[in-house]
């Protein structure tokens, strides 16, 4: 019986290569944290910057064939010496990082949704983020997926007026597996592909309110809830003051009944910014305090 997956010949190593996610995530789960994350990390950076497997292998100093065989769980030798090379890849790689991200200002605000993130992944419950738009909800979210546990952390933006088909879409290229499937099997697969040592963050739910029936609405959010009970990974959900209000006393109250009992923490941010982020903002640009308070 031949190999589903066989192994690169070296013909094949300089194209791109096409590992799913879902099943490096499989393969990787029985490792400690430190080597699980290492190999998570390289898997995302190289289907993000779309290198085979003989780029991504000279990033490392290790061979394509290596490569493939740390992805699909193959691999025989020494895999510290492995993690260890891709721990010094990625530090380089975070190194140029902090170069390119001078424009970012980190703030209270910033700390207190990261806050919540960790404490969701921490206790493996569902929290939820409710703040009105445009007060940096989505840059702080977006900003804690890209450094912390880059591969393990998984960020959605909940599309316009959602389907089904479009959120498992969105989550199967945040999982880089390809969304070119049945529905049913993308599903399997992506709920497949978490485990309880990772974070799902999902941003604008308050878009599911604007489809036209209550069951197709709620559809993205029970399916989210099916996920998390599946693999008790962390799920941060976020979204408007309409959408609290929608799940709280709202038309959602009773369907969302289910997914409210799994609420580890809600965090309510205010609706303007705080004095103490506007003056973080003006330090940064070389000007002075924001005067007298907010109106």
């Amino acid at each position: 019986m031949s190999d589903p997956n066989p192994q690169p010949e070296n013909a094949l190593v300089a194209k791109r290569f096409k590992i799913p996610g879902d099943l490096v995530n499989r393969k990787t789960a029985d490792l400690d944290d430190e080597k699980r994350s290492l190999i998570r990390w390289l898997h995302a950076e190289g289907a993000e910057r779309d290198y085979s497997l003989q780029e991504l292998g000279d990033k490392i100093r290790y061979d394509p064939a290596t490569v493939w065989k740390v992805f699909n769980g193959k691999y025989e030798g020494n895999l510290d010496n492995v993690c260890k090379a891709i721990a010094d890849y990625k530090a380089i790689i975070e190194l140029r990082s902090k170069g390119k991200s001078l424009g970012y200002t980190h703030t209270k605000l910033d700390d207190r949704i990261w806050k919540v993130c960790d404490l969701a992944l921490e206790f493996q419950r569902i929290a939820f983020i409710i703040g009105e738009t445009q007060i940096g909800k989505t840059m702080a979210l977006i900003r804690y997926a890209m450094e912390h546990n880059h591969g393990s952390t998984i960020y959605i933006r909940m599309p316009v007026n959602p389907c089904m088909s479009q959120v498992l879409e969105s989550m199967a290229v945040a999982l880089r597996i390809s969304p070119q499937q049945r529905e049913r099997d993308l599903r399997r697969r992506v709920i497949s592909a978490f485990d309880d040592r990772m974070l799902l963050i999902v941003d604008e739910i308050h878009q599911c309110l604007y489809t036209k029936h209550d069951a197709a609405a709620s559809r993205p959010i029970e399916f989210i809830r099916e996920l998390y009970d599946s693999s008790q990974c962390g799920v941060v959900i976020c979204g408007t003051p309409v959408f609290d209000e929608a799940m709280e006393r709202g038309r959602f109250s009773g369907i969302l009944k289910q997914t409210k009992r799994r609420r580890g923490c809600k965090l309510v941010l205010p609706s303007v910014p705080r004095v103490e982020d506007l003056n973080t903002f003006a330090a940064r640009s070389g000007l002075g305090p924001t005067p007298g308070r907010l109106r």
